[in-house]
Parts: structure tokens; sequence; C-alpha cells
């Protein structure tokens, strides 16, 4: 029976956090890809009735263009991430500060979400104030 040290167990755990982080990034840049898409292919149909449906349009594609930007730099931080762990376990220094993600990763993580949500929230007023 293989037993873990509490230190294995946090270290674990804090690997399956940030593997979380990353497949909602994943998701959330993939489903904001997709709207940025479907807002482009049916631009000519996508008329706003005011000036401020065209704001509110244009306020989601900035917000979504957010969501995507903030997944490349969790990505970027990851690929950090794993360079820091390297050089960590090649200098037998595995501190925990050491092996954290960058700080920009944290600054990514709220991007990607609040970029996500208050794009969708935009585009759904956009969607109201057309009908």
């Amino acid at each position: 029976m293989d037993v873990k040290t509490r230190g294995e167990l946090i270290e674990q755990e804090r690997q399956n956090r940030l593997n979380t982080v990353y497949q909602l990034a994943d998701r959330l840049a993939t489903l904001a890809t997709g709207a940025l898409t479907l807002i482009v292919a049916f631009r000519n149909d996508l008329t706003p009735a005011s000036a401020c449906g065209l704001w509110l349009l244009r306020a989601s594609l900035i917000c979504l263009i957010l969501t995507i930007v903030s997944f490349v730099f969790i990505h970027v931080s990851k690929m950090e991430l794993h360079k820091r762990t390297i050089v960590a376990i090649g200098t037998n220094d595995t501190s925990s500060e050491i092996i954290e993600p960058p700080r920009y990763f944290h600054v990514a993580r709220y991007g990607l979400i609040g970029g996500f949500t208050l794009g969708m929230v935009l585009l759904g007023m956009f969607g109201v104030s057309v009908r």
C-alpha cells in the first residue's frame, strides 16, 4: 500500500486545482471563440436597432477577446510553471514558493472568468435590445 506524506497530498491537490483551472480555461476559450465566430459570420444579420445595441455588441466582442487573451496567458504561465519545476528539481530546491504559478496567471484567471461572464451578459443584452 502506497502511503503518501502530508506534503505529497498537498502537492497532489494543488496540481488537481491547477488542472481544473486549465480545463476551465480551455472550455471558456473554446466557447468564446465560437461566440466570436458566430458574431463575425452573421455580422450582416446583426444590425443593432440603436447606438446602445451597437455599444453592447462591441463591448461583448472586447470581453470575448479578453477571454481568449487570458487563455493564452494562462497557458504561457503553465509553461513557465513547468520550467520553474524543472529548475527546482535540478537544484534540489522544491519549496512551494518556487513552484508557484507566475503572478500573471492569477490576473489572467480573473480576466478569463470575468471577460467570459461579462461578454455573455452583454451579448444577451444585445440580443434582447435587437428584438
